[in-house]
This record gives structure tokens, sequence and C-alpha cells, in this order.
């Protein structure tokens, strides 16, 4: 697009116009021009204060801001009267309270989503519009843009303490020296802020030294407050070459801290937690598996556990604590706040209360997957920091007794349990499970049959694609488990 410069009458594209009034006519601002020339106001029409300049077409914004817009408009008794009477007749209030307007706007994003030629119209009409603004593709491609941000940049971090910018490589890439190891490193601008914020070394020579991320730091400082024996950090040893996050010897206990993006399908095959896991059980190793949204989600939780496993929950005695059945919402509540698999629907509940409040469940259901109708023992956890002695042992006795069950089943997550508690309530080993996979949506592990090819088709999604295929070209990817161990009860 051309514009008609009126002070000389050269035709003249329209993003190299200010360009060619400074150079050509020494007028520094386009508005003064658009002011002097074309006539436009720049006054605000409710308070009067100078306003924004729009482009040649539009000239300057009616307003200085929406405060002024609003503030104009709402004291136009007429306008207003009118824009309430038309909205009450057509939608019976505001448009966007009206269910119908929001189901149809809510199904048409649904569907522009799905559309690969609504969005490519849309990337099209992007970039005609920045190539008409700035000249370029991206407004990231735009010199202004970048000599913005590199300006940004360096009042930033010329001011880190420890690190002194040599060089500006290119926008996202910057050298420092660092003056704790007196080398010099290039690290993307990103990375720099994140590490920056959260308080964790900048330099990348100094971090390799206790390379591991920011809620596994986290995770270190956490077990190193609350246990003084020996803590070996990314130990290579035990595992002949194959890293542990967390090794403490005297106790045979290990931690991994699994990372969603950098443990999912991309980087790690199916088995990759499940062999770490059987090659510490064959070195006599406990290996619990963290993963990034149960620390993220659960801390709480997380927390409580590895404080039982390092022996320091507050403990309650089992015979001291009366039995009684436990409706399915105190039960939902309850396992919400302290298991880490949350609720569950189940059949039969029943719980230790201690100066009336409930300090240990356990659940029971017929599991769906057998036609025999077996009983299925589905969850069992204590209120955080806190153990039950003998908890365990007398709220199953109790089950089976009252119910007269002659076999029960029940699965042990590999990625916390090695399945004693089975072994103290008299269960028998009945096999393993393959790893299970979750897929991996808003920072976050989903369960499968969440998306179900079935599911999926019925969304839009191409039924000759399989479920891996579809979810994959959605760039929502698979984390594995450990898998579980599966331990019977015959009476």
């Amino acid at each position: 697009m051309k514009i008609d410069c009126k002070l000389c009458s050269d035709k003249i594209a329209k993003n190299l116009f200010k360009k060619h009034l400074k150079e050509v006519h020494e007028i520094d601002s386009i508005e003064l021009y658009a002011l002097d020339v074309l006539g436009y106001t720049n006054k605000c029409k409710q308070c009067g204060k100078n306003t924004n300049f729009l482009n040649l077409v539009k000239g300057f914004r009616d307003f200085c801001s929406n405060k002024c817009s609003s503030t104009y408009y709402a004291n136009d008794k007429l306008v207003k009267a009118k824009r309430k009477k038309t909205n009450t007749k057509l939608y019976g209030g505001h448009p966007s309270q009206n269910k119908s307007i929001k189901l149809k706007v809510s199904k048409q994003l649904e569907l522009n989503k799905l559309d690969p030629e609504y969005q490519s119209k849309i990337n099209k009409k992007r970039k005609e519009t920045c190539l008409e603004k700035y000249g370029v593709e991206y407004t990231s491609q735009s010199i202004n843009y970048q000599n913005s941000i590199q300006n940004k940049l360096k009042l930033k971090y010329e001011s880190i303490t420890d690190y002194r910018l040599i060089s500006k490589n290119s926008i996202n890439y910057y050298t420092f020296k660092c003056d704790i190891c007196s080398k010099e490193f290039t690290i993307h601008r990103h990375l720099i802020k994140q590490r920056f914020d959260k308080n964790i070394k900048v330099c990348t020579n100094c971090i390799k030294k206790n390379s591991y991320s920011y809620p596994e730091q986290k995770l270190t400082e956490f077990i190193e407050n609350n246990y003084h024996g020996e803590i070996l950090i990314n130990n290579r040893t035990m595992l002949s070459g194959k890293e542990l996050d967390i090794y403490l010897p005297q106790l045979n206990l290990a931690f991994e801290f699994n990372g969603l993006y950098w443990h999912s399908e991309l980087h790690r095959d199916k088995n990759y937690h499940l062999d770490k896991t059987e090659l510490c059980e064959s070195k006599d190793i406990h290996l619990i598996q963290i993963y990034e949204d149960d620390w993220k989600n659960k801390n709480s939780i997380v927390k409580s556990r590895i404080l039982n496993l390092l022996g320091k929950s507050d403990r309650i005695y089992a015979r001291k604590c009366e039995i009684k059945y436990v409706s399915n919402k105190e039960s939902k509540i309850f396992l919400d706040n302290n298991h880490i698999q949350g609720k569950i629907n189940s059949k039969y509940s029943y719980g230790l209360y201690y100066d009336n409040e409930l300090v240990s469940l356990m659940n029971f259901g017929i599991n769906r997957f057998r036609k025999d109708k077996t009983i299925e023992l589905l969850r069992f956890c204590n209120k955080i920091n806190t153990v039950v002695i003998g908890g365990a042992s007398k709220l199953f006795k109790y089950a089976i007794k009252i119910n007269t069950w002659q076999t029960v089943l029940s699965y042990a997550d590999r990625s916390w349990s090695i399945g004693n508690v089975y072994k103290t309530l008299g269960f028998k080993y009945d096999g393993k499970t393959p790893p299970n996979y979750y897929y991996i949506e808003n920072n976050k592990r989903n369960n499968r049959f969440k998306y179900r090819k079935s599911k999926l088709v019925s969304n839009g999604y191409d039924n000759n694609l399989t479920e891996r295929e579809i979810m994959f070209n959605r760039k929502i990817y698979r984390i594995y488990d450990s898998g579980s161990l599966i331990f019977t009860y015959i009476s």
C-alpha cells in the first residue's frame, strides 16, 4: 500500500513513509505531519489530553484511555439506553451472558482449532499484517523490536552479581564472564531469566558441578534438612554408570526426580523407569520415582511420604484408635488430602479415628477387569506426616471379618512401593504389570482413558490414525511409569 506525500506529491510505501518524512522533509514525527497537513485532531473527547496516533487513514484515537472512553459513553444516556434495550430484546441481557451465544462461540473455537485451512488463513493474515506494518513476516524480526529487547536485557543483566556481560551474540544469546570460575559462557536469554528468577547459578560451567533442575534442587535440600546420614548426589557407581539422583547408602534408599518433558517418550523409551527400578532392586536398593507434577501439585503428600521413609513421621498406635465405616464423601476428601493418587469411588471404606479424627483409611471395591467380581484393595493411606502403627493390619482384618471375603486383590505402585505392607497383611506376590502410560498435557500426567481413540474420533480426529499417532500429531506425548506389583490374599 502506497501513500501520497502532500509535501512532495511522491507515492511512498506505507512502511517506509515515516523514514521518507524524516530523511527528505526532515519531519521527525509522522503524528506532527498528520496533525499539520491532514488536519487531524489529537485531543481526547472526554478530558482533552493528547491521544495516540493510529494511522494515516484513521488519524488519532478519540480517547486517551479506556477509562475516558467508557466514561464518555456512560454519560451519554441515549446511547446507554439504546444499547440496553437492544441487548435485552435480542439476548435477554448482555450478549456475553447468553447461554446459546456462549455455546456457539465455544463450538466455533473448537472447530477452528481442528480446521487446518482456517489456521492457515489466520497465519497468512498475520504475516500480511506484519509485512504491511513492519516490513517483516514476524514482529520479532523487526530491527526496532530487536533493539528494544537488547536494551532491556542489557539494563537488566549488566547488573547481575558475579557475572560480567562480554557481548551480545544475537537477539537471543549472551556471553558473560563468571567471577566465580573466571570462565566465559554463552547462554540463551530465556534460560538466564529462569535461573536468575529462581536464584540458581547462571554460569553454565558452575552449574555443571550441581547439574540438576530447580525442583530437583529443592527435593535435595528437603532431604538434606531432614536426614543427617551420608547423601550421595548424581551417583554413578552403584548402578554401573547409570545415575542415581539422590542416594542414601545407610538406608539403601534412592530418589529419582522425573521431569515430565525429559522423561517423556521423546527422550526415554517405555521401559526406562522400569529398568532402573529393577536394576536398583537387584542391588537391594529401594528406588522412589518422584514425578514433576506430583512434586508441584501434591508437594505436602510427597514430602510426608519421604519423611515416613526417613523415620520422621508422628506416631499413633492403632490400639488407641476406633474403627468406623467412612462415608464416600469423607473418604474422597481424605484421599485427596493424603493419598498421592487422589480420590476413588469405592464400595467399602473403613477408617481409624483417633480423638474423633480420621487418621487412617482403607478402601475396597469390585475389580472391574475380572468377571468373578473379585474384591480389590483400592487405597490405603494415613494422615500426612503421621504413621499409625498397626493401622493397616487392624483395618484389613476388620474388613475381612465382617464381609467374609475369600479373595482380595491389590496392586502396588512400583514408583513408591516394594510391597512390604502386603507381605505384612498376608498377601502373596502374584506377578507384575507392564509399565502404564499417561499423556502429558498442561504440565500434568493425565489418565490415558481420557484419550481413547473412540473419544478422539468423536471429536473430529482421523479414524485412520491410531490413538498414539493422533496424540503425537497434537504434540501431546506419553510418559511411562514402572508398572505395578500384583498381590493376592486368599483366606
